[in-house]
């Protein structure tokens, strides 16, 4: 009897067991409502919901656009670099800071230091950054690249290859291309607007011939004629000698001695002057050549990095003239 009661306590048991193992239809209804009442946004309320959590994400890394407020200082520092560009696919454009109303210059050289003309600028940029070219489009060319085509431009004006840029609102970052003449590569340059600092100037060195460097001279014998032929003036200027009736004059912004006459500019110095125009030059023995230019206050140049200067030509002072009798 006993037996027969432990079976039957022993069956009951495991019925109870695996029951609660089954769950009943009940049981599994009440769980896929619950679970539609976890899930009751719409696809399209989850993907509205997924893209607020993207802007935010985005929020927090983009920068703030917007003017500051006139009580913070606004005064920014202005720096000047070089770039080499590289025409590979796989270059880096470089890095451009630019700051509102604060204009940045851009020059394209290539590899010996001539001016690069700016064929074409590609830009989406409009309301943000102000993009100019100091040679406009359309003007009337009066130079033609190898393959005809020059963009309206005279490409052998010493500013054909350069820009003017400046941030028409701050905290933006963006890129624009730049084309240039007889170059199969376009050029992407990236800006990022600083609250406190820019780049007054950015040359930007290709490494390539351009336009403007004559393909026959990269090849011409190299041997070096001091002098130049019937130009006295010229000649006096390479060895620093005053040329007769010329005034001497103080260069700012870089090495090298001037004096002017009615007529001309006569320059010595070590760097590769692009700017004004160019009447005569003289090589020398050494590190120094002789320019004979149109007269002009400033002169553009490259050093031996293919950095622009700026030379600034003015009389001298009094003092000038003083500490120049003294140390004669």
């Amino acid at each position: 009897m006993s037996r027969i009661l432990l079976t039957a306590v022993l069956a009951i048991a495991a019925h109870s067991v695996f029951a609660e193992d089954q769950p009943a239809a009940a049981d599994r209804g009440q769980v896929s409502e619950r679970a539609d009442e976890m899930l009751m946004a719409s696809p399209a309320e989850v993907l509205r919901i997924r893209g607020k959590f993207q802007d935010r994400q985005a929020a927090k890394a983009a920068p703030v656009q917007h003017d500051y407020d006139e009580a913070i200082d606004q005064n920014v520092l202005s720096i000047e670099d070089l770039f080499d560009i590289k025409l590979e696919p796989d270059a880096r454009p470089p890095q451009v800071f630019i700051s509102k109303w604060q204009s940045t210059a851009i020059s394209f050289v290539d590899a010996y230091g001539k001016p690069w003309p700016i064929r074409h600028i590609g830009s989406f940029l409009d309301g943000k950054v102000l993009i100019e070219k100091a040679v406009p489009e359309g003007e009337k060319a009066k130079g033609k690249d190898d393959a005809g085509s020059t963009g309206g431009i005279d490409i052998n004006d010493p500013q054909a290859g350069s820009i003017t840029v400046t941030a028409l609102q701050q905290g933006f970052v963006g890129n624009f291309t730049v084309f240039l003449v007889n170059n199969p590569t376009p050029i992407s340059i990236t800006l990022v607007t600083k609250p406190a600092m820019y780049h007054r100037l950015a040359t930007m060195r290709v490494g390539a011939p351009g336009p403007q460097t004559s393909k026959a001279d990269l090849f011409r014998d190299s041997g070096i004629t001091l002098g130049t032929e019937a130009d006295e003036g010229l000649n006096h200027a390479l060895y620093g000698v005053s040329p007769d009736g010329a005034e001497l004059m103080v260069v700012e912004g870089g090495e090298g001695r001037a004096w002017s006459t009615k007529d001309a500019l006569y320059l010595q110095t070590p760097l590769a002057v692009f700017s004004p125009q160019i009447l005569r030059t003289s090589p020398g023995n050494g590190r120094y050549h002789a320019y004979k230019l149109v007269p002009s206050s400033v002169v553009m140049a490259t050093n031996d990095e293919g950095r622009t200067i700026t030379l600034r030509i003015a009389r001298p002072t009094g003092a000038d003239i003083l500490s120049n009798n003294v140390t004669k």
